[in-house]
């Protein structure tokens, strides 16, 4: 009996499941601790040996809700500057809250929202 020999396959390396491996085996050598870690508000938070300054600022401004790409909150200085802190406290998560505050620049972090700069919190406190 002779042997039917299929001419309409795929070749291996157009495959979608081949590049489905590839990516997985890529991502398990990357591991999970190669970019930090992902804090519930979507912000991406590099682990301590990460962490680079960018440099400081400080000043007064106003932390304001932003309804982006989900909703997060932001510092907008005084002088109008966006500052996107990577970690904000529950007490100060408050629309329209002035504060004044002490912030460090972060430049080694990617995060969802399209607006702002990334800054790590120094320290904030609210004024009147």
């Amino acid at each position: 009996m002779e042997t039917m020999r299929r001419t309409d396959t795929i070749p291996i390396r157009y495959h979608p499941v081949f590049w489905c491996l590839i990516i997985l085996v890529l991502s398990l050598m990357m591991g999970p601790n190669s970019g930090g870690a992902m804090e519930g508000s979507g912000t991406m938070i590099p682990t301590e040996g990460d962490k680079k300054s960018g440099g400081e600022v400080s000043g007064t401004g106003t932390i304001r809700y932003i309804s982006l790409e989900g909703g997060f909150y932001g510092i907008i200085s005084d002088d109008g500057k966006k500052y996107l802190p990577v970690h904000l406290d529950q007490e100060f998560k408050t629309d329209g809250l002035r504060v004044a505050f002490r912030l460090r620049i972060r430049t080694d972090v990617m995060t969802i929202y399209m607006w702002g700069t990334p800054v790590e919190v120094i320290s904030l406190k609210k004024v009147e």
